[in-house]
């Protein structure tokens, strides 16, 4: 085999490898989702319609504080279409 025919064989496989470690795998949180709606529950306490982004299940959640008490604050700041996560659970 000649020295040229060499570094040609080289130059492909360093370009075939290049290519295929450039994919990235494509992680998902089970406690995150996207907001697709905001409202009021039966209980008067703010909630949010959230779909999971690894099950695509959707729940609503009510928001509180760290004291279980409703969190209109909160509530307010966050908007349809935003991304969040869950805290205290591990998917749905």
């Amino acid at each position: 085999m000649k020295v040229k025919e060499l570094k040609l064989i080289i130059a492909i496989c360093l370009i075939s490898f290049s290519f295929s470690s450039c994919e990235e795998d494509v992680i998902c949180k089970d406690n995150c989702g996207k907001i697709l709606s905001k409202g009021i529950d039966s209980y008067g306490y703010p909630s949010l319609l959230i779909r999971n982004e690894c099950s695509g299940n959707e729940l609503d959640w009510v928001v509180v504080d760290k004291d279980n008490e409703p969190n209109k604050p909160r509530w307010e700041k966050l908007k349809v279409g935003q991304n969040i996560c869950v805290i205290n659970v591990d998917s749905w």
